[in-house]
């Protein structure tokens, strides 16, 4: 009777090739799903940008219809402008988006006023913003962040700045 010799598994070299295979498709799928968390806060910071841009329309549409448009320090009877353009506080800029400071941002995002600035930033990619009075406003860390800055004179309107590092 001749005995047939079945291989029962595989080779030291079959499973090295296989997992060597895994390797490099783990090296070349993990930065597509480890920047989804970047490109979520970014979507997140644009949208942001969006709503104030369409605030600053509103309240700049409101102050024109009550003539303080060209005034520094005006107050309608919602906000508080600069030159028609909400000033950069919570009481005006982020009640004209209708956020809640203390409850929308609170966990989410970390803001601090300068001034004539507000800088809000996502609170999972920068350790905080600064309290000193000589660097209010400065992001610490790395992520996205957006400055709103109030207008300064009729030219100077207000401005929304994002930053971004890659």
């Amino acid at each position: 009777m001749k005995r047939i010799n079945k291989q029962q598994g595989f080779t030291l070299i079959e499973l090295i090739v296989v997992i060597v295979i895994l390797g490099i498709l783990a090296v070349t799928a993990a930065p597509k799903f480890i920047s989804f968390t970047d490109d979520a806060d970014l979507a997140a910071i644009n949208g942001l940008k969006g709503a104030i841009a369409g605030a600053m329309t509103v309240v700049y549409a409101d102050a024109a219809i009550n003539g303080v448009e060209n005034v520094s320090g005006a107050t309608t009877a919602t906000y508080n402008t600069e030159f028609g353009y909400p000033e950069a506080s919570a009481d005006s800029l982020l009640s004209a988006v209708a956020i809640d400071a203390a409850t929308n941002l609170g966990s989410d995002y970390v803001y601090a006023i300068d001034g004539t600035t507000i800088t809000i930033a996502p609170s999972s990619k920068v350790a905080s913003i600064v309290a000193d009075p000589a660097t209010v406003g400065e992001v610490q860390g790395s992520g996205c962040f957006l400055t709103y800055t109030e207008a300064t004179g009729i030219a100077a309107i207000a401005t929304i700045e994002i930053d971004c590092d890659a």
